[in-house]
């Protein structure tokens, strides 16, 4: 097991994964990527062109933007919460 795969496999649960977007203009190609990789990378999206590759990319960073923003939300409830707990 390389470096690498080792580190990733210690990961905590509230750590993520490596997101990878696989973009292959022949499906077939771009389908076995994302199996190859799909023990050991979060897929977030399989396109065969640029224009769906940036859409999808796009999508998946709003997505996460809102994610985090909703997590920082929930902290900042939690600690007003203990505050006056």
């Amino acid at each position: 097991m390389s470096p690498r795969a080792a580190s990733s496999s210690s990961r905590g649960p509230a750590e993520s994964r490596t997101s990878v977007l696989v973009v292959d203009d022949f499906t077939l190609v771009g389908e076995g990527l994302a199996a190859t990789f799909a023990g050991e990378l979060e897929l977030v999206g399989l396109a065969t062109d640029g224009r769906t590759a940036l859409r999808l990319a796009s999508e998946n960073l709003l997505r996460r933007t809102q994610a985090a923003d909703l997590d920082q939300q929930a902290c900042r409830s939690c600690a007003l919460f203990a505050d006056h707990g």
